[in-house]
């Protein structure tokens, strides 16, 4: 588990399945300008057990770390992305590995109500530039399904709305990737994690909401 502790990245592990935990089993330090406020962070496992988390570091850049399971989970970090118009104080983070060497990211910045797609095809070693999916989502989850389908989904800025998109070719085009579908609540929701079929279509979602219950009706 990753969370945020007096604005440092913590990670806790536990290696008796979740029964006990040490919860200060790594703290990942970054090398950018006030290193000490390190937020949002979010973290994704691949199929060699190496760790990959991701956070924003002093409200203007990307921090990516790499843990790695072959060398005693030893940390390396890097600065992978500057954002010019900074985080102010609200972003969001998540990062999926695939069963290659393929890990990316989505992140949001909450106060430009933006969100953007960042991957790279060396587990971790180099990066693309950032690539803005779209506007007005706030809360991006992007994920692998079946292991190989690249998938994103994201809340609405209003937190009524949340759509899911897939790229089209190379992710790293923003003309490619396509809003496959949507769904509408009645209440301010916020999107934790999703499910498809094999034709790519949602069949289950998990989301928070303030108010009323989930409109399967709205769905698109």
């Amino acid at each position: 588990a990753v969370f945020q502790l007096n604005k440092a990245i913590n990670v806790s592990r536990s290696t008796d399945n979740g029964s006990t935990w040490n919860a200060s089993w790594a703290q990942l330090n970054a090398s950018c300008t006030s290193a000490n406020n390190q937020l949002f962070p979010a973290m994704a496992v691949d199929n060699q057990s190496n760790l990959h988390v991701v956070a924003a570091c002093s409200n203007v850049s990307v921090s990516y770390w790499l843990l790695n399971a072959s060398n005693n989970y030893s940390f390396t970090q890097q600065e992978i992305v500057n954002i010019s118009e900074g985080f102010s104080t609200s972003a969001a983070f998540s990062i999926a590995a695939d069963n290659t060497t393929n890990v990316v990211v989505a992140f949001a910045n909450r106060s430009t109500s933006a969100f953007f797609y960042l991957e790279s095809t060396n587990r971790g070693a180099t990066w693309s530039n950032k690539t803005q999916v779209a506007y007005n989502y706030v809360v991006p989850f992007i994920t692998y399904e079946q292991g190989t389908n690249l998938l994103l989904q994201a809340t609405g800025s209003a937190g009524a709305s949340v759509a899911s998109y897939a790229c089209a070719g190379t992710c790293t085009t923003a003309g490619n990737w396509i809003q496959r579908d949507s769904l509408s609540v009645s209440g301010s929701a916020q999107i934790i994690s999703s499910a498809y079929d094999a034709a790519r279509n949602i069949t289950h979602v998990v989301f928070t909401e303030k108010s009323a219950a989930f409109d399967s009706t709205n769905m698109q």
